[in-house]
């Protein structure tokens, strides 16, 4: 067995059944905006990449055409595509630095590492494991049918619930 920094979740003092209504309600309240910020964030990190991808394919079609109109490498043109994608690629990573890694307020957990026995998208206590080894990441409901694993393509579902208490975080979900 290696050495891992990983942190292991808390086990929660409550699940969903301890709380009452306003208390669940205070913990929307609570989470509200966290998960705003996150949302936002979100939003402005795809947009970043967008005008680096731009960046890049502008880059390549100038330096192509100026070569070809000119019969050289267009060095005079490397300053005006490398300071947009170097400012968009420090944007990227002050933004991906300031988004958010929220945690649960009702049982302290991190909501985006790992997978409790509550399904992040509806909230239903019917996560199995999806994967043939005993190590998969991947986990699946029982009850919405969602494949929950996080990969290159990111998470394909919305983070709604709190996986290690069940507790509801937002309404909308990022």
């Amino acid at each position: 067995m290696g050495f891992s920094l990983r942190r292991l979740p808390i086990p929660p003092r409550r699940e969903i059944g301890g709380y009452s209504i306003a208390e669940r309600a205070i913990v929307q309240q609570q989470f509200a905006p966290l998960a705003a910020r996150r949302r936002r964030l979100g939003r402005i990190a795809i947009r970043e990449i967008y005008v680096l991808v731009g960046c890049v394919i502008a880059s390549m079609f100038g330096f192509l055409g100026a070569s070809a109109l000119t019969g050289s490498t267009a060095s005079w043109l490397f300053p005006w595509i490398l300071a947009p994608a170097g400012a968009c690629v420090a944007a990227l990573i002050v933004t991906t630095l300031l988004m958010p890694r929220p945690k649960c307020p009702g049982c302290a957990n991190p909501v985006e590492k790992g997978y409790g026995p509550y399904c992040p998208e509806c909230g239903s206590r019917a996560l199995e494991r999806a994967g043939i080894f005993p190590a998969s990441t991947t986990s699946r409901c029982g009850a919405c049918r969602k494949t929950l694993s996080v990969g290159r393509g990111g998470k394909p579902y919305m983070i709604r619930f709190c996986t290690f208490c069940g507790l509801k975080l937002d309404e909308e979900g990022y």
